[in-house]
């Protein structure tokens, strides 16, 4: 297994030691059925919701398309979910370039309130990642630069949080860093893959090669 930093992250290549830190690993392979299977061994499987979107040729592989307005992927809680000191969240994505203004590629807590744990999205008008965590008090987010993407074409959007600094990356690039410190805030709610609990914030377009870990990972 190799792995050749945040950039080219794909996690069906993911270092074998990093397998220990995974705690979930969506390839969407799947060629059928409303399935949605975790390759890294915490049992964090999905099902899809609100329809069964379409599986596609992706980056790697297939891919999930969703339709914007009412699929996604539904992870029921776990213990391995609730992560409280560090993160990391990495995807393919390919906006269509239309539906909501703003838009889920993981999202673990609904948006009202404070009970979102990490979740990160795009901002479909200002065309930047926006990437949210609870660390003990209100929501924080931290946002990239804006225009950093284009609708119909492939990226990597890559997030990470060591506790005591959140850095956001697309293509392996650094697009933002902010402090913050404290403990994650968990919750019992599911995780979406595509959509955000309690909002419009469906993705419209197509998700590939998914993947969170419980520590922070770097670029190199």
């Amino acid at each position: 297994l190799v792995f050749a930093g945040i950039a080219t992250l794909v996690p069906q290549n993911v270092r074998a030691d990093l397998l220990e830190d995974a705690v979930g690993i969506w390839l969407l392979d799947e060629k059928s059925g409303t399935d949605v299977h975790d390759s890294s061994g915490n049992g964090n499987n999905g099902k899809m919701s609100g329809g069964s979107g379409k599986w596609v040729n992706g980056k790697f592989g297939n891919a999930l398309e969703l339709n914007g307005t009412s699929e996604f992927v539904q992870i029921s809680d776990a213990p391995s979910l609730d992560l409280e000191q560090e993160v990391t969240m990495v995807n393919w994505f390919w906006w269509e370039g239309s539906g909501d203004g703003w838009q889920t590629f993981f999202s673990k807590g609904p948006m009202s309130g404070t009970n979102e744990n990490w979740a990160h999205f795009i901002n479909t008008g200002g065309r930047y990642t926006h990437f949210i965590l609870n660390a003990g008090g209100p929501r924080v987010n931290l946002d990239s630069a804006g225009n950093i993407f284009e609708p119909k074409k492939w990226y990597h959007a890559a997030a990470t949080f060591d506790g005591k600094m959140r850095i956001i990356y697309i293509d392996g690039k650094e697009a933002s860093r902010g402090a913050l410190s404290g403990k994650l805030v968990t919750n019992n709610n599911y995780l979406g893959l595509g959509f955000r609990e309690g909002s419009p914030h469906y993705w419209k377009g197509m998700l590939d090669d998914m993947a969170v870990f419980k520590r922070a990972l770097s670029a190199a």
